[in-house]
C-alpha cells in the first residue's frame, strides 16, 4: 500500500496511519499531502475545525505513532460536549494522550458595540507555521487540554489551550518529561 493510498483512506476517515518513527516534520508533510489529496479529488479540506468535527490527531501505539481522524469533543455525563479539559493538578499518565496539529486557534470575547456575534480572535505562533496542542482521548473523541493563560491570551480569556513548545510533541505522547513542564502557557510571543 502506498502513502498516497493511506492518505486517501485517512482523508475519507476510514483508517489510521501508523509510523514506527515519527517526527514533527513527518506530521506537517502528512498534512500537506492530505490537503493536496483532498484538493485533487475535490473533497472539502476543513480549515476551521468545529466542535463535533473530525480532525487528525497523533497518538502513541505499541508500534510507533498513529495519525487518525478523531471526533472533537466527547459527551459528558450531563450530555454536554467536552472539548476543552483542565490540566491543572491532574496526572495524565494513565490517559490516552494525543497531539493535535494546528496553525492557529481562536478565542472569543463579547461582541463589539453594534455587533451581534462574539468577537473572534485568531492566535498563531511567531516564527512557527504550525504547532501541537496537547490533548487526551476518551470514548473515541479528543479534547484539548487547558491551563492558566499566558501573557498573550490573558487579556482575552481566563484559560488557554496547552500549546506544546516546538520539538516537544513526543515528550507529551511518551510522557518522558514531567507534566508540569509541558502543560503550561508558553512565554509571550
Amino acid at each position: 500500500m502506498s502513502l498516497e493510498s493511506d492518505i486517501a483512506k485517512i482523508t475519507r476517515q476510514e483508517e489510521e496511519l501508523r509510523f514506527e518513527r515519527f517526527s514533527e516534520a513527518d506530521a506537517w508533510a502528512l498534512g500537506s499531502l492530505m490537503r493536496k489529496h483532498a484538493e485533487e479529488r475535490k473533497i472539502p479540506f476543513v480549515i476551521d475545525i468545529r466542535i463535533g468535527d473530525r480532525a487528525p490527531v497523533a497518538t502513541r501505539t505499541d508500534k510507533g505513532v498513529a495519525v487518525r481522524m478523531t471526533k472533537w469533543a466527547w459527551t459528558s455525563p450531563q450530555g454536554r460536549p467536552v472539548f476543552n479539559f483542565r490540566s491543572d493538578d491532574r496526572s495524565f499518565a494513565n490517559s490516552q494522550r494525543c497531539v493535535i496539529p494546528a496553525d492557529g486557534f481562536y478565542e472569543f470575547t463579547d461582541a463589539l458595540p453594534g455587533q451581534k456575534r462574539k468577537t473572534k480572535w485568531l492566535f498563531t505562533l511567531v516564527d512557527a507555521p504550525a504547532f501541537w496542542i496537547a490533548g487526551v482521548i476518551r470514548d473515541g473523541a479528543f479534547a484539548m487540554l487547558t491551563t492558566t493563560p499566558g501573557p498573550d491570551i490573558a487579556p482575552y480569556h481566563d484559560r488557554q489551550i496547552v500549546l506544546l513548545e516546538p520539538g516537544r510533541a513526543m515528550e507529551w505522547l511518551d510522557l518522558t518529561t514531567p507534566e508540569a513542564s509541558l502543560l503550561r502557557a508558553l512565554p509571550a510571543g
